[in-house]
């Protein structure tokens, strides 16, 4: 996915996606709270088995011959050297 605001381009990096437990983020995100708000919630933001569908990506920005790496160090426990 790509955006260009002006002379900036900036293109998202997906690092994981995918239905989760939502309590690891949010830690309200119990399926019995989900399933109340299952009107606007669900297909597009939650799975049947109650799962929030989220993604983990970083973001390259691009300007003026200059390139920024945006990294939200959330990332998904992966041993870098």
């Amino acid at each position: 996915m790509m955006w260009k605001v002006g002379d900036v381009r900036i293109a998202r990096i997906l690092e994981s996606e995918g239905p989760w437990d939502g309590t690891i983020l949010l830690p309200d995100a119990t399926p019995e709270n989900l399933a109340r708000e299952k009107d606007w919630l669900y297909p597009t933001f939650c799975d049947a088995a109650g799962r929030v569908r989220m993604s983990i990506h970083a973001f390259v920005v691009e300007s003026r011959g200059t390139r920024i790496v945006v990294d939200t160090c959330i990332g998904n426990d992966k041993v870098r050297s």
